[in-house]
């Protein structure tokens, strides 16, 4: 069977499978919550397993589940193969090592539990990274295992991070990621995060969208009216859609980007922002608008709108 794709849901089926299926290529594995024989005997007797999703018992408390080493391991053997890993809530599969050096999309959607594997990641091919609900230390430690291929990376954290996480996560893509596309920065308003921010606008000139997360319980506007003007003026020609969170600007420094914006010659597809604006603000943005600035303006009012709608960019 040498191109099967399968959808597994009962556990029961595994060791069955294991016995006439060697080359699945897709495996999605439903409700796992702990190590089981049958499923790691199914993947270690893969040729040429490249697709692995594994979603975890969704109501077994994260404190209740049991480490799945035996999983891990048996996804490590398959790392010559594997190219695309999604795992989600909550990750409790123990990863003795994220030595995945044809991997190309890790998605890991849930809180981990263990980020000791995460320390010693080597990733060189990774196009792909989303975190969701993770703190971006351990996004900063797979970020630096890569080797300059990155393109994609999209992390939802809800939670405050400190300047000295934002300001090691920011510096990872300034120094790994020169191919970077698609981009979720957070910004604490403090004048060396400014300045490693224009480093990377420097560093990726390819990057055509980004959403940037103010990730401080407090900012002042003279901060954020900073950010937007390094914004217009350092960051890349092919910046498409721009999404803004939580960015308390000035009306001045509001106009002050536009009117820099102006004088390039690739408009700004689109434009989300999440935070209160005043109604002159609004007025502003949809002059603009209509003048052809932007081509688009999207004012997010939930927090659902702002973290998940990623294909709207």
């Amino acid at each position: 069977m040498s191109d099967q794709r399968s959808e597994i849901i009962s556990i029961f089926r595994f060791f069955w499978l294991a016995q006439i299926c060697h080359n699945i290529r897709y495996l999605y594995v439903k409700n796992c919550d702990r190590d089981n024989s049958e499923l790691i005997t199914l993947i270690e007797a893969q040729k040429n397993l490249q697709y692995f999703k594994c979603n975890f018992g969704i109501h077994t408390k994260p404190a209740h589940l049991i480490p799945c080493k035996g999983i891990g391991e048996a996804l490590t053997k398959q790392a010559h193969s594997l190219i695309s890993i999604l795992l989600s809530y909550p990750i409790k599969i123990h990863l003795s090592k994220l030595e995945y050096v044809n991997l190309k999309i890790l998605k890991i959607d849930g809180a981990i539990t263990t980020n000791n594997c995460i320390q010693e990641a080597n990733l060189p091919n990774l196009e792909h990274l989303e975190f969701n609900h993770n703190n971006i230390g351990g996004a900063t430690m797979i970020i630096r295992s890569t080797k300059g291929n990155l393109k994609v990376i999209k992390i939802k954290y809800r939670h405050l991070n400190s300047k000295e996480e934002n300001l090691m996560y920011i510096q990872a893509i300034t120094q790994y990621c020169p191919n970077l596309n698609s981009a979720t920065l957070f910004f604490c308003g403090d004048n060396i995060e400014l300045k490693e921010l224009e480093k990377l606008f420097l560093n990726c000139l390819q990057l055509e969208r980004l959403v940037l997360i103010n990730n401080c319980l407090y900012t002042n506007t003279f901060a954020c009216d900073r950010l937007l003007e390094l914004l217009a003026t350092y960051a890349f020609l092919r910046l498409s859609s721009l999404k803004l969170g939580y960015i308390s600007f000035s009306t001045k420094g509001l106009k002050t980007f536009f009117e820099k914006w102006k004088e390039r010659k690739p408009p700004l597809i689109s434009l989300y922002i999440h935070c209160k604006c005043f109604k002159e603000q609004v007025n502003m943005i949809n002059d603009y608008l209509e003048e052809g600035i932007i081509k688009k303006f999207v004012f997010l009012k939930h927090n659902d709108d702002f973290f998940f709608d990623w294909n709207e960019y």
